[in-house]
This record gives structure tokens, sequence and C-alpha cells, in this order.
């Protein structure tokens, strides 16, 4: 059984200097069951929400968001070596998204126009063949592919009739458990040793020289076309982060953020809008592993971060530009279950709050963001990392 492309998000972010605001709400499962050796079926399901409110050039808008997606995948896992495999995979679907956008003000003056509302429901497809690496038993990291094509025709708003197309190459994160080999072997006997005992405890979470990735450490590029639009989007993400324990228990940590987005579109009314954003971060900081048991434990962290962001929205009715330089902290308490060595995943709330955030006339616009997200990643290294026990597939 392997876990990935799962996904556990709810937060609201607001501003200080400004009225904007942003709900977000999101789950979503995606598991995989080997059937038979390197062939694998499972179960993609996503649902999203999100209202927000936000400047365009001209206008303040709220913008209200539903998506539902479900579908069953196929999968080959190809193994070319002891510690790296290929791992197509395809999905069909069902999709349904709604969304409506309704104009709250206008910076010149004129009346806000009518809500606009756009919707599709129908069959989608997903294809992704990453190539997979095998740090450690149970955990696996990857990139590669990936083609969506949404066979939906959107009705109503700017891009009434068209259909999307979505290429990238993303970045992986995922594990496994199960299979013939046991997960978490027992010591023979009743009574194990104090060697075993020792042993056993250098295969927990927390280790000292325990090197640590999550779900939150991301590369991707993607470009999506609309076939009844000349509109399209461009992003492109590299974000490493990792953690090492120090000492039982006690780890530091960091991650670099690198991100651009750009691209033509059509905004509510229709209008031709041009964006983009470039963006920079750096966090530092450290977490405390407390152990409640051998298969679950608490993480507590906090990070202190600075970054920049460089963004502008034009159109035929002029332009909104802005650039922030920006000081946050970042505290998070995920509670993790081990169900095999090397790999976990869990969930808790965390507080993203600007320490400082001003852009170049020295207007501050602090953001707060405070939520409840799901983290999964694995480990390696330590003073005693496992061989492999059984390859993914089997």
């Amino acid at each position: 059984m392997m876990a990935s492309s799962n996904g556990l998000n709810l937060s609201h972010a607001t501003y200080s200097g400004s009225s904007a605001s942003d709900f977000y709400a999101s789950a979503g499962l995606g598991i995989d069951y080997f059937v038979v050796d390197g062939v694998s079926v499972g179960l993609d399901a996503d649902a999203r929400y999100r209202d927000y409110k936000s400047y365009g050039v001209t206008t303040f808008t709220e913008t209200k968001w539903t998506q539902f997606s479900g579908g069953i995948r196929f999968g080959v896992n190809a193994r070319l070596g002891e510690s790296i495999s290929w791992y197509p995979r395809l999905t069909l679907m069902l999709t349904s998204s709604h969304s409506t956008v309704t104009p709250l003000s206008t910076s010149n003056g004129e009346a806000p126009g009518p809500a606009v509302s756009e919707s599709s429901v129908g069959p989608a497809m997903n294809l992704y063949a990453p190539l997979l690496l095998h740090p450690a038993s149970h955990f696996v990291v990857g990139f590669g592919p990936r083609i969506y094509y949404d066979f939906a025709i959107t009705r109503g708003g700017p891009y009434d009739g068209s259909q999307s197309t979505l290429l990238s190459a993303d970045f992986t994160v995922g594990g496994w458990w199960g299979g013939e080999a046991s997960d978490r072997k027992e010591a023979d006997g009743a009574h194990p040793s104090e060697e075993l005992k020792h042993e056993k405890s250098a295969e927990l979470f927390g280790g000292p020289g325990q090197i640590v990735l999550t779900s939150a450490t991301d590369a991707s590029i993607t470009h999506r076309t609309y076939s009844n639009s000349k509109g399209s989007e461009t992003y492109l993400t590299i974000e490493p982060g990792i953690d090492y324990f120090v000492t039982d228990h006690a780890s530091i940590g960091g991650s670099l953020v690198i991100a651009h987005s750009g691209g033509t579109g059509l905004d509510y009314s229709g209008t031709s809008t041009e964006f983009a954003s470039t963006s920079f971060g750096l966090d530092l900081g450290a977490g405390y592993n407390l152990r409640l048991s051998t298969i679950a434990s608490i993480w507590l962290r906090g990070k202190v971060g600075f970054g920049s962001v460089d963004s502008s929205v034009s159109s035929a009715s002029g332009s909104n530009q802005h650039t922030r330089t920006r000081g946050w902290v970042d505290v998070s308490a995920p509670i993790l279950v081990h169900p095999a060595t090397h790999f976990f995943f869990g969930a808790g709330p965390f507080l993203l709050h600007d320490l400082s955030n001003r852009d170049q006339y020295n207007y501050e616009n602090k953001a707060t963001r405070l939520g409840l997200s799901l983290v999964l990643g694995g480990w390696f290294g330590g003073p005693r990392d496992l061989a492999t026990l059984a390859p993914l597939g089997t």
C-alpha cells in the first residue's frame, strides 16, 4: 500500500491594512494498493472550498469557489534498481466546479457590476509518471511529468465554452506500508533484551542524525491553457526544505522558496488581464518531537523567515503593482502517526503571522493565517538506518 497525493487544509487569513481576506478548506485522499507485484489500483478524491476577497486593477471583489473530484487510478511500478523505480499512474475521474465573483467596490467611483458565475461538470484524466527514489525503507521521493485534461466544458463566465489542459512536472513525497515483510518486526520471546530495546529506540522518529523531508518540500513547473481562449498561466516553484535532528528529540531546519507566476487571462467581466508575481523567502527554526508511543508523536516546530514579493496586475483600465518585503513567524504542532519505519503522516494546528509587511510606499499590511494542515513525510540517516525491508510494489 502507498499513500501520496493526500492533503488537508483549513485556514483563514486576515490583513491588518486592508479588507482582503482568505478562507480555504480542502481535503484530499490518494491511496494505492498493489494487487500483484508491480501493479496497483487506487482511489483519488478531492474536495475544496475557497472564499476570498481581493483587489484587482480597479475592483475589489469576493470570489466563492467549490470543486469536487473523484475517481480510480491504475499504476505500474517498474523497478530500475534497488533504490529507484518508475511509477506511472493514470487516474480517471469525474469533476465538478463552481465559482461566483461578486464586485464589492471600485477605485474609480463607478458602480460595481453584477456577480458573474461559471461552472463545469464532467470527466477528467490525470496521468502522472514520476521517477521515484527510495532513500530508506517505506519512504519515497520523486519527480516527473504530469498531464491533466478536463473534458468538462465551462458554462458561464469569461471562459464560457472552454476546456482546460494542464502540463506540469511535479515533486512528490510518499510512503508505503504492508506487504509480505512486516513493517515492525517484534523481538523473539516475550522479554526482549536491553540491547534490542536500544536498537528499537534508534528506529523511532526523532533520533540523532536523522534527516527529514516532508510534503512542504516542493518543486514544480505548470502551464495551463484553455481551448476557447488565448489565456494561459505558467507557475514555477522551487521550495527545498529539510529538518535535521541534532540530538534525540531536538531538530533544526530551514527552507528556501523561489516562486514565479505569470500569464494572460480574463477577469470576471471578460477583460484581458496580464499578471505576474515573483517571490523569494528563507526561514530557519527549531523543533522538538515528543514521543507519545512507538507509533505516535507530537512535533512542535517554530520558524522565523524573511522574504519579498513583487506582483502586478494590469489591463486596459490601468495597473496594480506592489513590491513588498516581509518578515514572519511560523509555528505548528502536528500529531504524527508512524505506520512504518521511516514514514509518517499527521495533522495539527499552525499559525503564520507577519511581523512586518511593507510595500514600496511604506504601507503596512500584515497577514495573519491560522489553520489546520496535513503533514506527510519520511526520514533517513541516523545511527541505525535500516536497509530496505522490501521494495515498493510487492
